[in-house]
C-alpha cells in the first residue's frame, strides 16, 4: 500500500507524508516514487544554481515506524495490555518504549475520531468520542500502582502528554461546533477543564517549548536509525581505478615507441613525455565521465539503511536529478496540465526535477519487533522552499482598474508562481499518480492544493 498526504508545514516549506505498507503476511516489498518537480523558468533554478547537494540539503526526510491503527475504544485490549504486562516485567527498555507508544496510539486514535466527528457532524459521535477518552485516561491513571520508581518519571511525562494532546485536539472541535452545536460544546467544554494539566509556569512560550520537548518524547520511540552513504561507492572507485590504468595504457603506448627510436634526443623525448602525459590525463577523464554516466543509470545518490536497534528493516536509495521534457513521460505531462499559452510560450519553458526514491522493506523483521502491528513505515519529507523563492519577484504588485462605478482604482495583488508537483507512486506494477501544486511568493508558501 502507498499513500502520500501533503500539507503546509511553515512559510518555507512543503511537507510530504508517504506511508509504505506491505501486504499482510508479505515477507518482502518493493516500492517506487518517482517526483517530478516543475519550476518556472524565470526563478532561475537549473544544473549549475541549483545541484545535488543543494537539493539534498532541501529536502530532509525523517523516517519512522507506522502508528499501530487503533481507536479509542479499541485502546482499552490489545495497547492498555501490553503496557500493563511491560510494567510489570521493569524491564527499562520495554517499559519506556511501551510508554511512547501508547501515547503515539492515543494521538493518532484522537486526531482520527476527532476528525471524523466534524466531518460527519454527528453529536452523539462527538458524546461516545469523549466518553471513549475520558476511559482511556481513566485507565491509563490505574496503571501507575504498577510502575516502579524508576520509570515513575517517564509515566509522568507520557501522561502529561494524553492530556496536552486531548486538549489541542477537543479544543479545535470546541471551536468549530461553538455556534452550530452550542450544548454539545458545553459538555466539550467541561471535559477540557479536567483534562487541563495547570502547569507552575502558565507562560505561552514556556508551554509551548516544553510540550515540543514532549511530542519529541514521546514519538522518539518510532524513529528508525538511519545510515546514509552514497550508494554504489566501492564499484564507482573500482571503475574510476579501471579509467585510471586506460589512461596509463594509452599513455605508455603513446610514449614507447618515441622513446625506443629518439632515445638519443633528450629534448625531443622529453616533449613527446609531456604530451603522453596531457593525453592520459584526458583519457583518464572522458573515462571517468563515461563510467560516471553508465554508473548514475544503474545506482543512486544516496542509500540509507534502516534499523531498530541494530537489526536491519530495509533501505531507501535516493536520487535527483534535471530532466528534459521528452523525457518525462506522457502521463506524468498530462497531470502537469500545461495550458496552450504555457505550452507554447518558450519563455514560460519550466525547468524538470526528477526525484527518484526506492524502498525496500523487510516485513517478517518488521513484524517480529516488539509484536506490536507494525506493517509499514511513515516517510515525511519535508521541502524547502528557501533558494527557489529568492528569485522571485516583489510578493505584490500594484494592478491599476476600473470598478463596477467606472472609477480608477489600484488594486494590489499578490504575484504567485506555481510550482507542480507530480509524484508517480508504483508498487508491483500498480502505478498511481498524485499531483500537488503549490502557489508561492517571495515572502513563503501561500497554499498547496491538488
Amino acid at each position: 500500500m502507498l499513500e502520500v498526504r501533503a500539507k503546509v508545514h511553515d512559510r518555507f516549506s512543503v511537507e510530504f507524508k508517504a506511508l509504505f505498507a506491505g501486504d499482510d503476511g508479505e515477507d518482502c516489498s518493493d516500492f517506487a516514487l518517482n517526483t517530478w518537480i516543475f519550476i518556472p523558468h524565470s526563478l532561475g533554478i537549473n544544473r549549475s544554481t541549483y545541484d545535488k547537494n543543494m537539493f539534498h540539503r532541501d529536502v530532509r526526510s525523517n523516517i519512522r515506524l507506522r502508528t499501530p491503527n487503533y481507536t479509542l475504544e479499541g485502546m482499552l485490549d490489545k495497547p492498555l495490555r501490553a503496557l500493563s504486562e511491560a510494567l510489570r516485567g521493569n524491564v527499562e527498555e520495554e517499559v519506556e518504549f511501551r510508554l511512547k507508544l501508547f501515547a503515539s496510539i492515543f494521538k493518532s486514535a484522537v486526531r482520527d475520531e476527532a476528525a471524523r466527528v466534524q466531518e460527519a457532524a454527528d453529536m452523539a459521535l462527538c458524546d461516545q468520542v469523549v466518553a471513549n477518552c475520558r476511559e482511556v485516561l481513566a485507565a491509563y491513571d490505574t496503571l501507575e500502582p504498577q510502575v516502579g520508581e524508576a520509570h515513575r518519571y517517564k509515566y509522568r511525562y507520557v501522561r502529561e502528554f494524553l492530556h496536552h494532546i486531548a486538549e489541542v485536539y477537543f479544543s479545535r472541535l470546541a471551536k468549530w461546533m461553538e455556534h452550530s452545536y452550542p450544548v454539545t460544546c458545553e459538555g466539550l467544554v467541561k471535559f477540557l477543564s479536567e483534562v487541563r494539566i495547570v502547569e507552575a509556569e502558565d507562560d505561552a512560550k514556556s508551554r509551548l517549548r516544553h510540550h515540543s520537548l514532549l511530542k519529541k518524547y514521546v514519538e522518539s520511540a518510532l524513529y528508525l536509525k538511519t545510515d546514509t552513504r552514497k550508494d554504489g561507492k566501492a564499484v564507482e572507485q573500482f571503475w574510476f581505478g579501471m579509467a585510471a590504468g586506460i589512461a596509463m595504457i594509452v599513455s605508455t603506448l603513446v610514449a614507447l615507441p618515441f622513446q625506443r627510436h629518439l632515445g638519443n634526443y633528450p629534448s625531443l623525448i622529453f616533449i613527446i613525455l609531456v604530451v603522453a602525459y596531457m593525453l592520459k590525463d584526458r583519457a583518464k577523464e572522458m573515462m571517468r565521465g563515461m563510467f560516471s554516466n553508465q554508473l548514475k543509470n544503474r545506482y543512486f545518490d544516496r542509500k540509507t539503511t534502516l534499523c531498530i536497534k541494530e537489526t536491519e528493516v530495509g533501505w531507501v536509495k535516493e536520487s535527483v536529478d534535471f530532466v528534459k521534457d521528452e523525457h518525462v513521460p506522457g502521463a506524468v505531462m498530462r497531470s502537469r496540465g500545461r495550458s496552450l499559452l504555457e505550452a507554447d510560450n518558450a519563455l514560460l519553458d519550466e525547468r524538470v526535477l526528477l526525484y527518484r526514491k526506492r524502498v525496500h522493506l523487510n516485513g517478517e523483521v518488521l513484524r517480529r519487533q516488539y509484536g506490536a502491528d507494525f506493517t509499514g513505515i511513515n516517510d515525511i519529507m519535508r521541502m524547502h522552499f528557501n533558494h527557489i523563492v529568492q528569485q522571485m519577484d516583489d510578493p505584490e504588485v500594484v494592478y491599476p482598474a476600473v470598478d463596477e462605478h467606472g472609477r480608477l482604482e489600484e488594486r494590489r495583488v499578490a504575484r504567485e508562481y506555481a510550482v507542480h508537483v507530480v509524484m508517480q507512486l508504483e508498487r508491483n506494477g500498480v502505478q498511481e499518480l498524485k499531483v500537488f501544486r503549490i502557489l508561492a511568493t517571495r515572502d513563503g508558501i501561500a497554499e498547496i492544493g491538488c
